[in-house]
C-alpha cells in the first residue's frame, strides 16, 4: 500500500472514530439507564486506543528507520557537503521517503491524542449522571 493509500484509510477510519466518540459521548436525561454503560464504553475505548497506539509505534519504528537511512545516505553518498547538524536535519525532514512516514506518524499520533480526549469525556459522563 502506498503513502497517499495510507493516508486515505487513516483519514477515513479517523473520520469513523470521531463519529462513534460522538454517539459514545452524548448525554440524555431521557436516556439515563443508557448513561450507566461508562464502563463497557471505558473499555471498547482503551481496546481501541491500544490498537492504534500500536499502530503509532510502528510508523514511529518505521520513521525512525527512514531517519537513519536518510542521514546515512547524506552524510556518505549526497553529492554536496553537508556540514552543520541543521543541514542534516533540513535535508532529512524534507526527504520524501521520510516526510511521508513521519506524515503517517503524526496523524496517528493526533488519533492517539484524541482517543485520549474521548476517554476522558466518557469518564466525566460519571459525574454528569
Amino acid at each position: 500500500m502506498d503513502y497517499n493509500e495510507q493516508r486515505e484509510e487513516l483519514i477515513v477510519r479517523y473520520k469513523k472514530l470521531r463519529n462513534d466518540a460522538a454517539e459514545d459521548c452524548k448525554f440524555s436525561k431521557a436516556k439515563m439507564e443508557a448513561s450507566f454503560t461508562i464502563t463497557e464504553k471505558t473499555m471498547k475505548w482503551l481496546n481501541i486506543r491500544a490498537n492504534w497506539l500500536q499502530l503509532h509505534h510502528s510508523f514511529e519504528f518505521k520513521r525512525s528507520e527512514a531517519w537513519k537511512k536518510a542521514y546515512e545516505y547524506y552524510k556518505t553518498d549526497y553529492p554536496f557537503s553537508l556540514n552543520t547538524k541543521e543541514e542534516y536535519n533540513n535535508m532529512i525532514k524534507t526527504d520524501p521517503s521520510y516526510a511521508e512516514i513521519a506524515d503517517l506518524a503524526t496523524i496517528t499520533s493526533d488519533i492517539v491524542d484524541y482517543i485520549d480526549s474521548t476517554l476522558d469525556a466518557i469518564k466525566s459522563l460519571g459525574w454528569e449522571i
